[in-house]
């Protein structure tokens, strides 16, 4: 229900809309005017700042009243703030994390994005979204402790042992290993690992390297091949290499590697010991971390209306298919989608109904396309369906898709139809924006045509 404290000359009549629309969200949601005054908060903003909206009106509350820092502690310029940006050049923002601090004294670290709102051309006001993700944060900074400590361990292991990034570089070491190829650390670090084997076998080294980054699995002492390394000094020996995996704290592969001189026999089964111990903390903590950063990977390619995938998620798979393409030769379909006349839904009805329509479509697509299709929203009323391993039959699939949204009815509106693109890729695309680019000039095609039917690409 509207607040009474609601301000009655607010820049238009579609804040007065939103407003009303935001109250019971769960997500803290505020209205700011175009010099950074708050016009409103919902109860959910409300609850995680701690403080209320008629206190903020109270005491003519706007951005530069908070002082927001960053992750690192340190301050947050407040022209840098989403809703400084919002505000001063009209750009929607990222989820930028930024922490503040409550009137009871108490942190609290929120994901902000911020949305501009224009009026014949101008940003006339902005409203701010955002959820606590204090606990969120607290669990990551622990499992960062955590790593601190996994450190501290492979600094103290008797075993030679270093972590590697996905491409290879060397990001840790332990004075075993230094002592084992005669390099100080600071010699190692940043490096790639073939600087440790002789250069004859470097080359086919990063092969193996990439496959392993492609597929990463455990593997034991005692369990790979031989292999040559080489010191610092140009000599050579052998060793053997027992290789674990685990997420970092920014959910990137890093690889442990465990070495062994096949000439200390001896110490072999003490190695074999450590590294199931190591096996284990590393799994445990790689689960750990797919727990936490689950919710924000799906926040950052999932769009929030319609749970499809979206413009990034789509762009990411785009160039992974094009790729996969110009190595096996399989072939994909892009069909691009627009709701015909949308524009007259948001004018006539509002932009609530609106989205209840972009949702109506979107479920429909998604239930039209098959297990292995790839349905993103790219934004406004567009949408995009990738087919893989498809070419003759991505029509079929088009106009059953056009054909599910005709004959169905839309809550409020009721009938709503779409035009359709469709290209088919090729390996001689100079890259994958060249069928998407195809698919769109066919969707403006079918738009001219008279709308809700599919044209393909010429």
């Amino acid at each position: 229900m509207l607040r009474d404290e609601i301000l009655s000359d607010s820049p238009s009549i579609a804040l007065d809309y939103l407003r009303i629309s935001i109250e019971g969200l769960q997500q803290g949601v505020m209205l700011f005017d175009s010099a950074g005054r708050v016009l409103h908060a919902n109860p959910a903003a409300e609850h995680i700042l701690g403080l209320s909206f008629a206190n903020m009106q109270a005491n003519r509350q706007q951005i530069g009243d908070w002082k927001p820092v960053r992750e690192d502690g340190s301050a947050f310029p407040i022209d840098q703030l989403p809703l400084s940006l919002a505000l001063s050049q009209g750009v929607t923002s990222q989820q930028v994390v930024i922490g503040d601090v409550t009137p009871d004294g108490q942190m609290v670290w929120k994901s902000v994005h911020a949305q501009p709102i224009f009026e014949q051309g101008k940003v006339v006001a902005a409203v701010v979204s955002f959820e606590n993700i204090t606990e969120r944060i607290a669990a990551q900074k622990a499992l960062l402790r955590e790593y601190e400590r996994f450190q501290q361990a492979v600094e103290a292991a008797p075993a030679a042992m270093l972590v590697a990034d996905a491409a290879g570089a060397i990001v840790l070491t332990n004075p075993a290993l230094e002592r084992l190829f005669g390099y100080a650390r600071g010699e190692l670090l940043g490096q790639p690992v073939e600087i440790l084997l002789p250069e004859m076998l470097r080359e086919h080294h990063i092969v193996l390297r990439q496959q392993f980054a492609a597929a990463p699995t455990t593997r034991q002492m005692g369990s790979g091949m031989d292999l040559l390394g080489q010191r610092k000094d140009g000599s050579t020996l052998s060793v053997e290499v027992g290789l674990g995996y685990m997420q970092g704290n920014d959910g990137s592969l890093q690889v442990v590697a465990m070495v062994a001189d096949i000439s200390e026999r001896r110490r072999l089964l003490e190695m074999e010991a450590i590294n199931r111990l190591l096996e284990q903390k590393v799994q445990e903590r790689t689960a750990e971390l797919e727990a936490i950063n689950l919710d924000l990977s799906f926040l950052a390619l999932h769009d929030s209306l319609t749970g499809l995938h979206n413009r990034r998620s789509f762009t990411n798979r785009l160039r992974d298919e094009y790729l996969r393409m110009q190595r096996t030769g399989e072939r994909y379909a892009l069909v691009l989608i627009d709701i015909d006349h949308f524009k007259r839904v948001n004018d006539g009805y509002g932009h609530e109904t609106g989205d209840i329509v972009l949702k109506h479509v979107a479920a429909i697509l998604q239930e039209s396309a098959r297990v292995t299709d790839f349905v993103a929203r790219l934004g406004g009323e567009e949408f995009v369906v990738l087919l893989p391993n498809t070419d003759e039959g991505a029509r079929v699939i088009a106009e059953k898709m056009r054909q599910a949204v005709s004959e169905s009815s839309a809550p409020v509106v009721g009938k709503v139809t779409i035009s359709l693109g469709m290209a088919v890729a090729s390996t001689e695309d100079e890259n994958e924006a060249t069928a998407l680019n195809a698919a769109d000039q066919a969707m403006y095609r079918a738009k001219g045509d008279g709308r809700n039917c599919v044209a393909e690409a010429r």
